[in-house]
């Protein structure tokens, strides 16, 4: 299985540093076997949308694949978004999937935000203190239908093994402070010429401010520079999202589509 998503190749950094992947010509099995919860640790990858009969046959390969790991108990097929459309994915939504299409989105080099935030001081996340904070930032900024304690749980987890691979020296997470006080947070890794950023939120209460596209653009910008990366890759959650990137230079080169079934869909 031949990865061509600019965003899946660089996806392949973080699994490969969380777990392991394995070919399996058609696909790729991705696991983490510390954190199975992780839906997008722990799935199939495929360089194809699903065809007709793909729903059973895709469905039994995922059975297979994560039979000694009984604690997956979601489904979830992820395959770049081509110009072929997104394939037959009918059969997987009437049986409780969800299908989610996000932007990948690249630059070479940056430009200021149209709203820059002047107010704002860019810095490293380093302390104890301050990595309490960016939990904290992560869990008020958790999407809808997420429970609270789980999902705590579930980015202390993250922001450990992420914190791993920046003492390794191969990131660092960034905040935005107001005030001194922590209002949007970011984490970006490099594994080769293109450096990718994860988990970019902002604190609900500080949104629509620039604060975000001025954090991007100054974190980026900075790693140009310093010659960490040559590319950076960010991937959109929606096309708003991709909006604010966009603002500050970021181009669309693709799109990563998903089928996620939950633990708890009928």
């Amino acid at each position: 299985m031949r990865a061509t998503s600019k965003g899946h190749l660089t996806d392949l950094f973080f699994w490969r540093s969380f777990g392991r992947v394995e070919d399996r010509g058609e696909y790729a099995r991705v696991e983490t076997p510390a954190q199975r919860g992780w839906y997008f640790g722990n799935l199939l990858l495929f360089d194809r949308a699903p065809r007709e009969g793909d729903s059973a046959r895709w469905r039994e390969l995922f059975a297979r694949e994560f039979a000694h790991a009984p604690e997956v108990r979601h489904e979830l097929f992820c395959w770049p978004a081509g110009e072929d459309g997104l394939g037959e994915v009918e059969p997987f939504l009437a049986s409780g999937f969800q299908l989610e299409v996000d932007p990948v989105l690249v630059a070479g080099e940056l430009h200021e935000p149209p709203r820059p935030n002047r107010e704002i001081e860019v810095r490293e996340v380093i302390s104890d203190e301050d990595w309490r904070e960016a939990v904290e930032s992560q869990v008020l900024s958790r999407g809808e239908g997420f429970e609270e304690a789980a999902f705590r749980e579930f980015i202390g987890r993250r922001i450990s093994g992420y914190r791993r691979l920046i003492a390794e020296g191969k990131g660092a997470w960034y905040g935005a402070y107001l005030g001194g006080r922590l209002v949007a947070d970011l984490g970006f890794f490099w594994g080769g010429p293109a450096g990718r950023f994860q988990y970019v939120e902002t604190h609900p209460d500080f949104r629509r401010r620039g604060i975000c596209a001025t954090l991007v653009y100054e974190v980026g910008r900075a790693a140009l520079r310093d010659g960490r990366a040559t590319e950076l890759v960010i991937a959109a959650e929606g096309e708003e999202v991709a909006r604010i990137y966009s603002s500050v230079g970021f181009r669309e080169v693709g799109r990563s589509a998903s089928l996620l079934r939950r633990p708890e869909a009928k």
